[in-house]
């Protein structure tokens, strides 16, 4: 059920987009979610994979020649 709100949270997460992603997690409450859920199931999630994301080395748009 939090499918929509997960995908949207974490787009707004990677973007950058503050006031996108308060506007899902409020969304997620008016629509009777629980904040244990929504921390548990949306927020951490998002941090823990913008994290594993940001912990990867990138890979070269050019191969080493040298």
């Amino acid at each position: 059920m939090l499918e929509a709100y997960i995908q949207a949270y974490n787009d707004a997460v990677f973007e950058t987009d503050k006031q996108t992603a308060l506007n899902v997690v409020n969304r997620a409450l008016q629509e009777g979610f629980s904040a244990e859920d929504i921390v548990f199931k949306l927020v951490i999630p998002a941090v823990e994979q913008m994290m594993a994301s940001s912990n990867k080395t990138p890979t070269p748009i050019w191969p080493n020649t040298s």
